[in-house]
């Protein structure tokens, strides 16, 4: 029921981590996949991965702050590969333009770099859900599949501006979700916990929190029930699944892939 043959997904972030693992898993799943990110090393070896298993690829080398390159990152998908029915607007993370990780606390902060943190978490989503909407909806399928992080829903010390654009990636969700739920299109937000990828930089979190790196991860997999750090790939089922026919009675909502994070809490 998880089958995903003869779709199109797009996967921003796909280079790497919890993209490049929903990227993978959507080609096992049967779907062509386009992998939209900055590094096109990266992009290529994924892409590879992709055909390997016997699926179209196409790379997108993207700046997600860029608006007019998501648009045309969104569109030359729909166009190479024929059509568009799946969205995965998994690019994110704090953007440090300048100083240390303190200077990511409100009254120290860069206003550089809270901009860029709100365009990459929330702002770019908004662009290539845009973009996506023309050839879902003239195939009455789609599914948009925002990526959160357990911030949406609590807050972080030090990561004001990471924490209001995922918290704004849940409004988002809901309302693009309510605009298209009559045609054939549904919005959720994938809401991953502690997850070990190159965003995870222990002495950074350290730092922010006042905590050793080895503390800080220990702190991190203490407020989750199984006590650890998922992969990637423990992440990128319910993607899948969430762009399944399967899932067309799932919108609006957001759904964890978090080993229990802050569940006892």
């Amino acid at each position: 029921m998880t089958s995903l043959a003869g779709r199109v997904a797009v996967v921003t972030g796909g280079g790497r981590g919890i993209g490049r693992a929903i990227a993978l898993g959507m080609a096992h799943a049967g779907a062509d996949v386009a992998v939209v990110a900055r590094t096109a090393s990266e992009l290529d070896t994924v892409a590879g991965e992709v055909r390997a298993l016997g699926r179209r690829a196409l790379t997108v080398p993207t700046d997600m702050l860029d608006r007019a390159q998501v648009t045309a990152a969104v569109e030359q998908t729909a166009r190479d590969l024929g059509r568009l029915d799946i969205l995965v607007n998994n690019a994110g993370g704090p953007v440090v333009l300048s100083g240390e990780p303190r200077s990511l606390w409100v009254e120290e902060h860069d206003d550089a770099s809270w901009d860029a943190t709100l365009v990459l978490n929330l702002t770019s989503c908004y662009w290539a859900a845009k973009a996506a909407l023309g050839p879902m909806l003239r195939n009455a399928y789609g599914r948009i599949i925002n990526v959160g992080s357990g911030y949406s829903l609590i807050g972080a010390s030090g990561l004001s501006a990471y924490t209001a654009a995922k918290h704004g990636l849940v409004g988002f969700t809901r309302a693009l979700a309510m605009e298209v739920g009559t045609r054939g299109v549904t919005v959720n937000l994938l809401r991953p916990g502690w997850t070990n990828t190159h965003l995870v930089d222990w002495r950074t979190i350290g730092a922010l929190t006042g905590r050793t790196p080895e503390g800080a991860k220990a702190h991190a997999e203490n407020l989750a029930a199984e006590r650890r750090i998922l992969e990637p790939e423990e992440v990128a089922p319910l993607a899948v699944f969430l762009a399944s026919p399967a899932a067309a009675g799932i919108t609006g909502q957001i759904l964890s892939a978090d080993g229990g994070y802050m569940i006892g809490v």
